[in-house]
């Protein structure tokens, strides 16, 4: 497979990864802004509902972001071993002892970024997320408090 085709479904699956984070921030966001302006309060069989969804909804994406950077690396280490193998035929062809990759930059940073960690990187920040998402859930009040009258004096 040409080098061109690898690097563009390297930036395919780095596009990807960029959806699933924006797709759950959005739903992140839309579940805790939806907590917090109910104006009923919530019953507990649907607090149960909200979390048990909330859990699925976090599963899929960090499956998603699992495979995703587990691909991404392999295509990482591919691209690099591409450029180790273009930088030894240029040193055969012209003779160069200390031939370079013809894109050093890009090389460099392929070489300091890493996707290996990030799939538990993703693992840690969704379990930590999930808590604090179950505690929004089952820690907040089944009632909310009544409004104080202005002006009216206790009994």
């Amino acid at each position: 497979m040409p080098t061109k085709d690898v690097v563009d479904i390297f930036v395919q699956v780095i596009d990807k990864l960029e959806f699933y984070w924006n797709f759950y921030t959005f739903g992140l966001i839309t579940i805790i802004g939806w907590l917090v302006t109910a104006k009923k309060p919530i019953p507990r069989q649907l607090r149960v509902l909200i979390a048990c969804g909330y859990a699925i909804f976090a599963a899929m994406i960090v499956k998603g972001l699992w495979m995703s950077y587990g691909f991404a690396e392999s295509i990482r280490l591919d691209l690099l071993h591409a450029a180790d193998v273009e930088c030894q035929v240029l040193a055969q062809m012209e003779d160069l002892a200390d031939a370079t990759s013809a894109l050093p930059n890009t090389t460099l940073e392929l070489c300091g970024t890493s996707y290996a960690n990030m799939q538990s990187t993703a693992l840690v920040i969704h379990a930590v997320l999930l808590i604090l998402v179950w505690c929004a859930i089952f820690l907040t009040p089944d009632t909310k408090p009544a409004p104080v009258n202005q002006g009216q004096s206790a009994p």
